[in-house]
């Protein structure tokens, strides 16, 4: 109850500061705006048999409220909270598993920035840059992975088209029961992670590369890297990317083994690695075409077993999407999606192929802006 209230009343107090104070716009460069985000509609889904499971519902996917803005030129801010998401508060981080971003962000220069609070991990590759409302589905790796971590980030134009950017944060939100599925484990004093990214562009932006690296101590004796790369070609009307997306982990650190019925206690390493095809192509200036297709692998080494586990899932998704109103983030989608799934391995569990069908809208609307 405390914590709602909290949230708010930051909230509430935010829109008053940036209303209250005055000052001339080309002087202060003070600017607030406040968004609204949605992705919900009629959808239609089932897992094999078929006949048996197959239904249809409304469904909000995403409702989320974000401000953002500027007190002084150099100094911004961002705030972005999820209304569908768990709520809960986790000590390590004291604050709210929906809120992806609280943040303050200085341009020192028109090369340098430094960002403080939460805010997105470093993990290279272009699913995890997309808008999560744009996303129908993520690979296991951008769907498990956790997102938004509290620490500090500065990033480093070293020219208009490469871009370096360093990070720490905390490696975990939750107790380390929850977020390794046990406590059989020595925990750490100081549960931190490192990364860096690399992000370049060439010919004029038709190739883009994101390329991210990250290491973390999780335990007494655990440990996890994770690398990233993402491989885009941008022809204006049409663009494609690949993303590969590894990582390596003494403990089930995105929880997808044990989401599949391995016991965390009997993993002692895991490996997932995701790849992901994705293309888009604009054949109006309102119609858009998108084709996606994932393959996800996990594996665990168990205890006291030579054969590893193993679960694979193949998805493919295609999706076309109207927009009504030019130069708005705002537009209708019909899109189907097929999972099929495969496991190896004493202690897997076997998962049925899924579908789904939706018609819905996606918007990011501004409610209000400011600059004064």
């Amino acid at each position: 109850m405390l914590g709602r209230v909290f949230r708010r009343a930051w909230l509430v107090g935010l829109c008053l500061i940036s209303l209250t104070v005055k000052g001339n716009a080309q002087e202060s460069g003070r600017h607030f705006n406040l968004e609204v985000h949605t992705r919900g509609g009629y959808r239609v889904e089932g897992v094999e048999p078929f006949k048996e499971t197959t239904g249809g519902r409304f469904a909000f996917d995403h409702l989320m409220v974000g401000v953002e803005g500027r007190f002084t030129p150099k100094l911004s801010y961002r705030y972005v909270q999820r209304f569908n998401k768990d709520a809960t508060i986790y000590r390590l981080e004291n604050l709210s598993n929906a809120i992806d971003y609280a943040f303050l962000k200085y341009q020192a220069s028109d090369r340098v920035a430094v960002t403080v609070g939460r805010h997105a991990k470093l993990v290279g590759g272009f699913e995890f840059q997309e808008y999560p409302i744009d996303v129908y589905d993520f690979s296991w790796y951008g769907n498990q992975i956790t997102c938004y971590l509290t620490g500090v980030s500065s990033s480093f134009q070293l020219s208009p088209t490469q871009e370096l950017a360093l990070q720490v944060t905390n490696s975990r939100t939750r107790e380390q029961r929850e977020a390794f599925g046990h406590d059989d484990i020595v925990a750490l004093r100081f549960p931190l992670m490192g990364a860096m990214a690399w992000n370049s562009s060439y010919f004029d932006r038709q190739l883009q590369l994101r390329y991210a690296a990250a290491f973390a101590p999780l335990a007494k004796g655990k440990k996890m890297f994770t690398i990233g790369t993402g491989q885009k070609l941008d022809f204006g009307r049409f663009n494609i990317y690949l993303d590969l997306l590894y990582y390596h982990s003494d403990l089930d650190y995105l929880g997808v083994l044990r989401g599949h019925g391995i016991p965390a206690k009997a993993i002692e390493r895991c490996d997932n690695l995701s790849t992901v095809l994705e293309a888009r192509y604009s054949f109006s200036p309102q119609w858009q075409l998108q084709l996606k297709g994932i393959y996800d692998t996990a594996r665990a080494k168990i205890y006291d077993q030579s054969e590893r586990s193993q679960l694979n899932r193949q998805l493919y998704q295609a999706a076309l999407q109207y927009y009504p109103m030019e130069g708005q983030h705002c537009y209708f989608f019909l899109s189907g999606t097929y999972q099929t799934f495969g496991h190896s391995g004493a202690l897997t569990v076997a998962t049925p192929d899924q579908f789904r069908c939706a018609l819905g809208l996606v918007a990011r609307l501004s409610l209000f802006s400011k600059a004064w």
